[in-house]
């Protein structure tokens, strides 16, 4: 989670989705536990992507463009993961 999310003092709506630069992965609050849990999610795939786009786990129309943006990456980078340079 960005270092200020969850910060009491912060005034900044938390973000949808963010690239977890610490763990080099995807974070995405998944939307249908809120407001009860703060659930988040660490999709590694496209279609794991894709299935929270289908399923409504992010809202929002700039929210599923970045998702969507994000699954086109992780598709190129499966697709080139067999692929010898």
């Amino acid at each position: 989670m960005p270092s200020d999310a969850g910060a009491a003092s912060s005034r900044a709506p938390m973000p949808a989705l963010w690239w977890d630069e610490e763990a080099a992965r995807l974070a995405m609050v998944d939307q249908t536990r809120l407001p009860g849990d703060l659930v988040i999610l660490y999709p590694t795939t496209a279609e794991e992507i894709a299935g929270a786009i289908r399923a409504m786990r992010v809202r929002g129309a700039p929210a599923i463009g970045v998702a969507a943006a994000y699954g086109l990456a992780f598709g190129a980078r499966e697709s080139l993961a067999g692929v010898e340079a």
